[in-house]
């Protein structure tokens, strides 16, 4: 299942937000930043390895006493439905400033007039991911298809998309 964050009058959650609050008593900053200068620290170049083409995307930068301790591409969609952060690179992993990255990205969403903030994808069985998400009461939407053995789920979403398109007959 898929989880996100609606935008719109966006507040962040109570566990969240106490995360972002102990982050910025240690001193964290947020901006967004666009290239060179996000990529010039440690931190910066994990995010250029991952080979995402950081020049298209804008970054979300957490800084403390003007280091760089944490990066995320932000992903946007070409309408402003949708802002995403994939994946957060921490200089060291810190649970508060992974909390204190997104909800600031989440603001900067609605700030720019973008209606949700996706989370990302909690797989079946995977608890830990989704009470990670579910820390931001999140909205969740299925994702994936899955069919059994010698199933073809490509066959299944043609059913799917000719019933919504009304062209697939009775039932």
């Amino acid at each position: 299942a898929n989880a996100r964050v609606r935008l719109i009058a966006f507040s962040a959650a109570p566990a969240p937000a106490a995360a972002h609050h102990r982050a910025r008593r240690r001193g964290a900053v947020f901006r967004v930043e666009h290239g060179e200068a996000a990529i010039a620290s440690e931190v910066g170049r994990a995010v250029q390895a991952s080979g995402l083409p950081l020049d298209r995307f804008p970054l979300a930068v957490a800084r403390i006493d003007d280091v760089v301790v944490a990066v995320a591409p932000l992903l946007c969609s070409g309408k402003r439905h949708e802002i995403a952060a994939r994946p957060i690179h921490c200089r060291h992993p810190d649970a508060d400033i992974e909390d204190f990255l997104l909800v600031e990205s989440m603001r900067w969403g609605c700030r720019k007039g973008f209606h949700w903030f996706d989370l990302g994808l909690a797989p079946e069985g995977c608890e830990a991911a989704r009470r990670r998400f579910d820390r931001y009461l999140p909205t969740w939407r299925p994702r994936l298809i899955a069919a059994g053995p010698g199933g073809d789920p490509t066959s299944l979403a043609a059913i799917i998309s000719a019933r919504s398109t009304g062209s697939a007959g009775p039932a």
